[in-house]
């Protein structure tokens, strides 16, 4: 839970599409970890993905 309200948290302040491996770096968490959360959160309508490497919050 406190990883998923991380990146949210992360997500919220960029404006644009970021990269997963940004997303993973600015967390301290391993690529795959930032894909399935961010995969999640696409499927519940959260974070739409603009493809599978790249993300941004709603």
């Amino acid at each position: 839970m406190s990883r998923c309200l991380a990146l949210l948290e992360f997500l919220a302040g960029e404006r644009e599409h970021i990269e997963l491996s940004e997303l993973g770096s600015g967390l301290n968490m391993p690529v795959s970890a930032a894909h399935r959360l961010v995969t999640t959160l696409a499927n519940l309508g959260w974070a739409p993905q603009a493809n599978s490497m790249r993300c941004r919050l709603k």
